[in-house]
């Protein structure tokens, strides 16, 4: 296990730091001068660390990946405030809580929801005592989920990242739910492979995908 300053412990919660990596060279990562940097010397990439979610993304933003932060950022300040979450009356939120633990055979391991938003689902397995991380390329929508957990007395973990390059060391989680979130990608090969490459070799993952219908 990697050494950890006081100023890692208060940035970072320790164990999320041991499975953290550059999402770009997918090498280790350690706390320097409050940020997060790659240690490899040919990359050496930083990531700032705010408000305790480490935010795994380039520096700089471009194209259609700007225009999808700045969209969900938006739509989740505008309906989804805390107030107005409620877990034990949410169809949708039960469908896909139904879903999961219908393949979730342990509680053991790392969970991951991929494209979280305000890691609702996550929330509900993290009460049953599930080690649970939630990434989304909204840090609007982390920051309420983050709020959420507190509401609820409960514990779990987010990076806002892409998910087609995942901030994770290979190998990382025994199960990932990816809701509605793959479809949103031109190239979903891309996305899927790194969902394997973060996947334990006797891990599960689920999907739900929306579908369009002209």
């Amino acid at each position: 296990m990697r050494r950890l300053n006081s100023l890692g412990k208060q940035l970072v919660n320790p164990w999320l730091l041991e499975i953290l990596a550059c999402p770009v060279c997918k090498s280790d990562v350690r706390l320097e001068d409050e940020k997060l940097k790659c240690i490899n010397d040919r990359c050496e990439l930083k990531f700032p660390v705010i408000n305790g979610i480490p935010i795994m993304l380039p520096l700089r933003l471009s194209g259609d990946l700007k225009l999808t932060k700045e969209k969900w950022n938006e739509e989740y300040q505008k309906f989804y405030p805390l107030e107005k979450i409620d877990l034990q009356h949410d169809l949708e939120l039960h469908d896909a809580y139904i879903h999961v633990k219908k393949y979730m055979k342990s509680v053991s391991g790392l969970f991951l929801e991929v494209g979280c938003g305000c890691s609702r689902l996550s929330c509900m397995l993290a009460k049953e005592g599930i080690k649970t991380i939630g990434i989304d390329i909204s840090l609007t929508a982390l920051k309420i989920g983050k709020e959420l957990f507190e509401r609820e007395n409960t514990n779990g973990l987010f990076v806002c990242g892409d998910i087609r390059m995942l901030p994770f060391r290979d190998n990382s989680f025994s199960f990932m739910y990816a809701g509605g979130v793959i479809e949103h990608f031109k190239d979903t090969r891309k996305a899927v492979n790194e969902l394997f490459r973060c996947l334990t070799p006797n891990g599960f993952i689920t999907a739900n995908c929306a579908l369009h219908i002209a």
